[in-house]
């Protein structure tokens, strides 16, 4: 199984040491800095305050986070995330059924792997607050992050019912997680952006996977004779192409047989 191409950087992204700013600006934004990092810390936001961290560093070109497991963990345990796995294993089964139909009816049998499109802009099920909810998971990962990527990917078997177009499956699979941490431009983070912009901190991707929280993969068992239901809930994924008539995301990068 493997995680899917990086998505391309933001458009908007801030240049790195591309302005100058007066001392009363760079003042104004440490002084921005520092409630910010007050008001995370309060919550106990571990992980919004880590981040931002590594962001003021600043890392150099290509420095990249590999999620901890505690960070993975808190991050998968969102409905959000679930609902969003979910997506992406009904294309990986609907995908796999149709590799699977393809088949001689004499083959019993077929080893696939399959990854799907990133689900783009994730977002927790919570509305950012000026005060952070503390012990709130869905706060934190949003006061930490703002939007995200999920995708799954898979190493499949399908076994045919004998003479018959039904299909027992199993399915092994990593969530993986992407995210390239910056601020966009004319938001309430402005004093956050202008710091890249000054040369004080600098933008980084992050990843992670779901075996960074578990030593085995997740497994899904079943049997599929019909297409899995779309989801109103995938319709996020430019992999649609803009098709409302196709909710669920398009698994585009399908390796094949294993």
């Amino acid at each position: 199984m493997k995680r899917p191409d990086d998505q391309p950087l933001p458009a908007d992204r801030a240049q790195f040491n591309s302005k100058t700013f007066t001392k009363r600006e760079m003042q104004n934004m440490m002084t921005a800095l520092g409630e910010y990092k007050l008001v995370i810390r309060l919550a106990n936001y571990w992980m919004a305050d880590q981040f931002l961290e590594l962001y003021m560093d600043p890392p150099k070109v290509g420095d990249e986070l590999n999620l901890s497991y505690a960070a993975m963990k808190l991050i998968t345990s969102l409905a959000v995330v679930a609902k969003s796995r979910d997506c992406a294993l009904n294309c990986i089964k609907n995908a796999a059924l149709d590799a699977a139909k393809k088949l001689p009816s004499t083959a019993a049998s077929i080893e696939l792997e399959i990854t799907s499109g990133w689900d783009t802009g994730v977002v927790p099920n919570v509305t950012i607050l000026t005060t952070p909810i503390k012990d709130h998971p869905e706060s934190h990962v949003r006061w930490a992050l703002g939007h995200f990527s999920i995708a799954v990917g898979a190493d499949i078997s399908v076994k045919r019912k004998e003479n018959s177009d039904v299909f027992d499956m199993t399915i092994y699979y990593n969530i993986y997680f992407y995210d390239f941490y910056n601020y966009a431009p004319n938001t309430s983070y402005q004093a956050l952006r202008d710091l890249e912009l000054a040369g004080k901190a600098r933008s980084y991707h992050i990843y992670g996977s779901s075996a960074n929280v578990t030593s085995e993969f997740k497994r899904w068992d079943g049997t599929l004779s019909e297409p899995a239901p779309r989801m109103n809930t995938c319709n996020r994924e430019s992999g649609n192409d803009g098709n409302t008539n196709q909710p669920y995301r398009r698994c585009i990068n399908f390796v094949g047989t294993l």
